[in-house]
């Protein structure tokens, strides 16, 4: 008997039971990222390894690497990746409070944002 929403011919899978299935990988079960970002080593100086050793195993192993061959390395690379981004983003944000501290000053000063008198009407023209 076919299951509902199941398509004649084909077994149904643990995706047409709205099942995920989680694989565990060295990074941990069901790493945040899947795809990684272009891998030029420009970039990404502080993963250079990673990445070296990734494009390495993928030319070495070329059919291995779709059997998880290179799973080891990914997860690598991942977690290089991730500590690079969360070091940008802590950078970025410490950037915006400081541009926000700097505004606040700004407004705080005399004749200066919400308590300075508004600006004079420009000369009317005859």
């Amino acid at each position: 008997t076919a299951r509902p929403g199941a398509r004649r011919g084909r077994r149904a899978g643990p995706t047409d039971r709205g099942l995920v299935v989680l694989l565990p990988t060295a990074a941990g079960v069901c790493p945040t990222r899947s795809m990684h970002p272009p891998l030029v080593e420009r970039d990404h100086p502080e993963c250079v390894a990673a990445i070296t050793a990734l494009k390495r195993c993928h030319a070495e192993r070329s059919v291995a690497k779709f059997f998880g061959a290179c799973n080891g390395a990914k997860a690598e690379l991942d977690a290089c990746l991730k500590k690079e981004f969360d070091a940008k983003r802590s950078r970025a944000l410490a950037e915006s409070r400081q541009r926000d501290d700097a505004f606040k000053q700004f407004l705080k000063a005399p004749n200066r944002g919400a308590g300075a008198p508004p600006p004079p009407p420009p000369p009317s023209s005859p």
